[in-house]
């Protein structure tokens, strides 16, 4: 019974409106994963897009889920999941740092920090907040081009 209620609910979800957040979730990551990429990062294009769209496809099967749930349930705990998928992505974003070169300098620290926003971009399309979604990402990738404004104002030094 409960498994025909929840076939039902999500039949009555245009399909459109699923679409639609799934696709602004792969574009909005695209972005981002191509920006790092193109830096030659080690989460690129593949890694932000899977994050992102497993983030809005956790939130649009937890609010269809929970929806029919509450009927059984009376307590159901909505945020319990997104907190689980958050930390398994810090362990994602813990194997990205490493330390390497001859000063063994940290590397992937800006990477690894990219998974959390990333994900929240991701939950963001899945409850259909476009706005804030599409004014994250831009911040984001403002926020990641800050180094190399930062190099091209930087004065040589004189050595």
């Amino acid at each position: 019974m409960m498994i025909e209620f929840f076939m039902l609910k999500i039949l009555q979800l245009p399909i459109f409106q699923l679409i639609g957040k799934l696709m602004l979730s792969l574009l909005l990551s695209g972005l981002m994963g191509a920006e790092r990429e193109r830096n030659d990062k080690p989460a690129g294009v593949r890694t932000c897009m899977l994050i992102c769209f497993g983030a809005t496809l956790l939130v649009l099967f937890i609010t269809r889920f929970y929806e029919s749930a509450n009927l059984i349930l009376k307590r159901a705990d909505l945020l319990r999941p997104i907190a689980y998928y958050l930390v398994g992505w810090g362990f994602l974003g813990g194997g990205i740092i490493n330390k390497s070169g001859r000063n063994k300098e940290i590397e992937g620290i800006t990477t690894a920090s990219l998974l959390l926003p990333l994900s929240i971009i991701g939950f963001l399309c899945g409850v259909g907040d476009y706005i804030l979604a599409v004014i994250g990402t831009l911040y984001i990738y403002v926020i990641l081009k800050i180094k190399y404004i930062q190099l091209k104002f930087k004065k040589p030094t004189k050595k």
